[in-house]
């Protein structure tokens, strides 16, 4: 059963790409007869094993990995290099596209990864739609990330071809409590409109005070369009001395010590891998109430606020007016939530069944 895995790698491995890869590289350990290569498109192997490693993605099972600038080069790499069985796509694009066409005429198989939830709630612009839609046609499966998705993806494939992944997981012996250590984090691979780390970080320049009475240090983590904004309005609102901006960097190396963490993106949150991180460490999660968020937690230990500073900022000085051993009582639930929610076992029967099927 040889499978690749083929996705674009440009600056930052994402929380969608990396739940792929630990899914196959698990089955993989516990199957001998199933083989997967990652396939990676837009950039040389050396910058893409620095990124999956920053990732704290577990490679110790895949078979292959291969990157190519050239996509040319990476279209016949799939279709006639090796003998994969099935191609398992993620996104809509238009190089996507012809991989699937490619694959139809020459009877592979392909699985197509619904990973946006613009796409997904058919909010995404006209051309990228025309794209999904497009690759929805071709795929052999569809697997879409988003339940509050599914009416709109079905009137473009059939049910039977349809299924939805089992939430999220993370790895509960890597990311597990420590001491904590007073820090508030805020972790997106990538810095764009939809993470709104703007919102963030001006709720925290709004309850900038009270974190300095408190003690406690922010680390926002994460790359892309805005991180020079963000550098330029911590610098201008005079917080280089409570947030530390981080770049591109392993989540394990601060979650497990953090006592806050912050998810404040526009329109969903779940399946977020940073949120399942967080709860796994014993973080106090504050969340924006946006579309299927509340399944990422419960209110027993976390926040669901209106998506407005004032809103986040005073969840946070809720926080941190509560006693030690409310806080701990907090950590403990986090806890319990993430060992009896975010076990990677659902997700490896989920795939494990789809590969069965249409092979």
């Amino acid at each position: 059963m040889d499978v690749a895995f083929m996705f674009c790698l440009k600056n930052s491995f994402g929380g969608a790409e990396r739940r792929i890869v630990r899914v196959y590289n698990e089955i993989s350990a516990e199957n001998r007869d199933f083989k997967y290569d990652i396939i990676i498109g837009g950039c040389n192997l050396k910058n893409a094993l620095i990124r999956i490693e920053q990732a704290d993605c577990d490679l110790s099972n895949v078979n292959h990995i291969c990157a190519f600038k050239s996509r040319i080069m990476c279209l016949l790499h799939i279709l006639f290099a090796h003998k994969y069985k099935t191609i398992h796509f993620f996104g809509a694009g238009n190089y996507n596209v012809v991989l699937q066409l490619f694959c139809k005429i020459c009877n592979k198989k392909s699985i197509y990864t619904i990973c946006s939830y613009r796409e997904a709630y058919n909010s995404a612009s006209r051309k990228q739609m025309r794209r999904m839609k497009l690759q929805l046609r071709l795929a052999d499966h569809v697997d879409l990330l988003y339940p509050s998705g599914a009416d709109f993806v079905s009137r473009y494939v059939k049910k039977s071809r349809l299924t939805i992944t089992p939430g999220t997981f993370t790895n509960l012996t890597l990311f597990k409590p420590q001491e904590k250590n007073k820090t508030i984090v805020y972790a997106a691979a990538r810095l764009e409109d939809t993470k709104d780390p703007i919102l963030f970080i001006e709720s925290i320049n709004d309850c900038a005070d009270a974190i300095r009475a408190a003690g406690y240090q922010v680390i926002l983590l994460g790359q892309g369009k805005y991180e020079e904004f963000l550098h330029h309005y911590v610098k201008d609102h005079e917080l280089n001395d409570i947030v530390y901006l981080a770049g591109y960097d392993k989540t394990s190396r601060f979650m497990p010590a953090a006592n806050v963490f912050f998810s404040t993106q526009k329109l969903e949150n779940y399946p977020s891998q940073s949120l399942a991180e967080a709860a796994a460490c014993g973080c106090y999660l504050i969340i924006t109430d946006v579309g299927d968020s509340r399944r990422c937690a419960d209110e027993s230990f976390a926040a669901f606020v209106k998506p407005d500073k004032e809103e986040l900022s005073q969840a946070l000085v809720r926080y941190f007016a509560l006693s030690d051993g409310e806080r701990e009582d907090i950590s403990a639930k986090a806890r319990a939530f993430a060992e009896a929610n975010y076990s990677i076992e659902k997700s490896k029967k989920y795939y494990m069944e789809i590969l069965k099927k249409i092979l």
